[in-house]
């Protein structure tokens, strides 16, 4: 949970995770395909893994707990052992994109893993966008004291039942409403809070006419081609 925590998670915002641990709304997850995808490719993948590194020796594992902080939780999907006896992080993934470089929120799972165990290396394997991918994450102590900070931040929203800030995700956005099913008869006054929201609404509508305006002209100037450059770089 330590991305959705710290607001790195492109799924699940603080405001869903604080509402799913306070038992708000229901803490489950219908898998979709690229979840179902992930878990039966998960062995294959790590199996690939072993086979490219025999140096390695792969130990498949379980949740832990930190020794000092109990709290803090990480269930690897293993842990290897080099030639010299040092332990590091493995972590799998599948994503039907392409990769550059690990995401922000795997690579935020994977710093936390190694404060729980106290481990300073960790590889991410992943069959990202059909291609098969290993990156090696060090570890990066001010990151980690910056994750740190976000669980306890949030560890203390839990305890507190006091929600962490509002942020602009779909994911709260749909939290929100799980929260206020029922509508009553009634007013209240909003004020400030329902003057601001009009003029975003306002500043939004004239945005994205002028997106559809830019969509319509990128649209007639590509001809009916597939790609766009911009300045000899493929971006559309």
């Amino acid at each position: 949970d330590i991305a959705a925590c710290a607001g790195l998670s492109n799924w699940t915002s603080p405001i869903t995770l604080w509402a799913k641990k306070t038992g708000q709304i229901p803490d489950e997850v219908t898998p979709n395909m690229s979840m179902k995808l992930g878990t039966i490719l998960e062995e294959p993948i790590l199996q690939l893994f072993a086979d490219e590194h025999p140096e390695l020796e792969i130990l498949t594992t379980g949740t832990w707990a930190n020794k000092e902080e109990p709290w803090m939780r990480a269930n690897p999907d293993a842990i290897y052992a080099d030639s010299t006896g040092e332990f590091g992080i493995l972590e799998v993934k599948f994503s039907r994109d392409y990769w550059t470089a690990v995401p922000q929120s795997y690579r935020a799972q994977v710093l936390w893993y190694m404060r729980v165990f106290g481990l300073k290396k960790a590889k991410l394997v992943a069959l990202a966008g059909s291609s098969y991918q290993e990156f090696d994450i060090e570890w990066d102590q001010f990151e980690a004291d910056a994750l740190f900070a976000a669980a306890i931040r949030f560890r203390n929203h839990v305890v507190q039942m006091l929600a962490p800030q509002w942020d602009g995700s779909n994911s709260t956005l749909e939290t929100v409403k799980k929260l206020n099913p029922n509508i009553s008869d009634g007013e209240v006054d909003l004020d400030d809070l329902g003057q601001h929201y009009f003029n975003k609404l306002d500043e939004f509508e004239r945005v994205e006419k002028e997106l559809n305006e830019l969509k319509s002209r990128v649209l007639s100037a590509m001809e009916g081609k597939k790609r766009g450059l911009v300045y000899g770089d493929h971006m559309i």
